[in-house]
């Protein structure tokens, strides 16, 4: 299977009903973190965008959205999401065609696992980032991989997943900071997977349990200042233009 096959698969996945619960939770999961960041005149780039599905909530949110992939495929799709409204590039996450402190946050959603070279992209993210960094990342602790294994349902190998406390201890040999702040979301099995509004006391919301298919945490590299907006749980940011 071609690169840009596995694009359009991925694409066509999102489009079932497994794949918009997880791409919900992936944006209450998102929402969730970036309560405290300032949005207006505020630059946000995403690396590894992908195609497109989280362009339009950093937007939303009231940020100068740009977004870098390795994919023209990937940037195609993003950019019929989009349009004009994000400024799109092409290029390596590892040598980043950008210069220190060019953006005021950097947003890596369920690329890094992915990348051969972790460490030097995280580099490259601190390198350009003034203010903060939000990882997200699919966590090989959360009971979803070992339902996988057992039933060969999702791929096992290393570069698919990543712990909490291994991608914690690379963010802090990388910026020489802790993580201010950490959350994971759908500690569920795959089967319950359907909708977008489960019960307040279910596990379909975001916690500080470690266990979730997708976890995250956010860098604050420097004192915040500015109007941020308090979301309730599971709406999506939106700021007024």
């Amino acid at each position: 299977m071609t690169r840009d096959q596995e694009i359009r698969q991925s694409e066509a996945w999102y489009a079932t009903p497994m794949g918009r619960h997880v791409l919900f939770r992936e944006r209450m999961l998102i929402s969730h973190m970036l309560t405290s960041w300032p949005r207006r005149n505020h630059t946000l780039l995403e690396m590894g965008c992908g195609a497109g599905h989280f362009l339009e909530l950093f937007w939303n949110a009231g940020f100068d959205v740009t977004a870098i992939d390795e994919q023209e495929e990937s940037l195609s799709l993003a950019r019929e999401k989009v349009g004009q409204r994000v400024t799109l590039r092409q290029g390596s996450l590892e040598h980043l065609p950008f210069d220190d402190d060019d953006f005021d946050f950097v947003t890596i959603v369920t690329t890094l696992e992915h990348m051969a070279y972790p460490e030097t992209v995280l580099r490259e993210a601190f390198r350009v980032a003034t203010h903060g960094l939000l990882v997200l990342f699919f966590n090989s602790w959360s009971l979803y991989r070992c339902e996988g294994i057992f039933q060969n349902a999702v791929p096992a190998r290393d570069n698919y997943w990543m712990s909490p406390l291994r991608l914690a201890q690379m963010i802090t040999q990388t910026c020489g900071k802790r993580p201010n702040a950490f959350r994971s979301t759908m500690f569920r099995p795959s089967r319950f997977w359907r909708g977008e509004d489960p019960p307040r006391w279910s596990l379909g919301r975001t916690s500080v349990f470690p266990f979730g298919a997708v976890a995250a945490f956010r860098v604050d590299l420097s004192p915040l200042s500015g109007t941020t907006i308090k979301l309730a749980a599971g709406n999506p940011i939106q700021a007024v233009r």
